[in-house]
């Protein structure tokens, strides 16, 4: 399977989310994760953030008609996997243009008020602000009016006219935006546009890949790797249900892995960008010693996974295994009551009439 173009919208709904996500994008804020020797290749288009939020202000005094609660900005990203880009692979600079190309042609040139192209992480990747303002033309609408009343009957009568509706410019994220087929299509165009001329596949439809935020990210990874925990002691309760038994565990287990899964991930990242400068083979130097360790721990993990799972088999078989002794046992205790009502003497009356008294 071929590495897939990626396209993510993001709905800014406050100017507080606005400003953070534009000092991020147009590089006021140097993030944890950007390698500073190559922040000089990064490409803006649109000044610093405040230049930017000027430019939106600008733009929806334009705007005739918006909702209390409108969408003001929307941030679309459009990216690959880092090991797409690369000699004989997908050149970057023309593949992040082809993206800002496609956005002012889909959104319009007039709502494309900034971006920002990132070369200094691990896959280049593009920023595209978007203000969410599309334009209707004027038209004729068609309403149903009082018109007098009826001079037999006296009653208000109605009728059909038409009404002049004018041009006018409406913000309108959901226009875009505010549907899964919507979304599904705009993915498709993205590939169509961005994707497919640079030899990536689309993205499956209806996936349930999910974005995580960095501020998850690296606070897994500063969480400090505890020591594993052990597997459960097997007692009654849990031979006799031990699906519950092996649920806690692999709940306890997963809490565990979270920043071992995490270093591991951010020091293939590192191990992967390596040859993009010393920056990440410091990066990749310093977690080595640990993974080492935390390989073993995973390996140990995987094997304590597998028991657990013995241990529920061999309970479940000891359950059947009572269950059909308790079928068994009914079914003697039946058939020993019937020979014993076959074979029992026959009762006595009152005049002992059986014995010949």
């Amino acid at each position: 399977m071929g590495r897939k173009v990626v396209c993510r919208i993001q709905k800014l709904s406050s100017r507080k989310q606005i400003k953070g996500h534009l000092r991020h994008g147009m590089r006021d804020d140097q993030p944890d994760n950007a390698n500073p020797d190559r922040a000089h290749l990064n490409r803006k288009v649109g000044g610093t953030a405040e230049e930017v939020i000027a430019r939106l202000d600008a733009r929806l005094e334009q705007v005739d008609q918006r909702d209390a609660q409108a969408v003001e900005l929307v941030e679309m990203v459009i990216t690959a996997a880092a090991d797409a880009f690369g000699k004989g692979k997908v050149k970057a600079q023309s593949f992040l243009s082809d993206a800002l190309k496609f956005a002012r042609e889909r959104f319009g040139s007039e709502n494309v008020i900034a971006a920002a192209a990132h070369y200094d992480e691990i896959a280049p990747h593009v920023h595209i602000y978007i203000v969410p303002a599309h334009h209707v033309e004027a038209h004729t609408r068609k309403r149903s009016v009082f018109a007098g009343k009826d001079p037999v009957t006296g009653k208000q009568k109605r009728e059909t006219r038409e009404f002049e509706v004018p041009a006018k410019t409406i913000l309108s994220a959901s226009h875009f935006f505010g549907s899964p087929k919507k979304l599904s299509q705009l993915q498709t165009d993205v590939w169509e546009a961005v994707g497919k001329p640079h030899g990536l596949d689309r993205g499956l439809k209806r996936s349930r890949a999910t974005h995580t935020a960095l501020k998850e990210f690296y606070g897994a990874i500063a969480q400090p790797v505890t020591p594993m925990p052990e597997p459960p002691q097997i007692g009654l309760s849990g031979r006799l249900n031990p699906q519950s038994l092996l649920d806690e565990y692999k709940a306890a287990m997963q809490e565990w892995a979270r920043p071992v899964i995490a270093k591991a991930k951010i020091h293939d990242l590192a191990k992967r960008d390596a040859n993009r400068g010393e920056y990440w083979q410091q990066k990749a130097t310093e977690q080595e010693a640990e993974l080492k360790g935390l390989n073993a721990l995973l390996l140990q993990y995987q094997e304590d996974q597998q028991q657990a799972n013995e241990w529920a088999e061999w309970a479940d078989a000891q359950l059947d295994e009572r269950a059909a002794l308790i079928e068994q046992l009914q079914a003697e205790n039946e058939r020993l009551q019937a020979e014993l009502k076959l074979h029992a003497p026959p009762d006595l009356d009152d005049t002992g009439s059986e014995m010949g008294m």
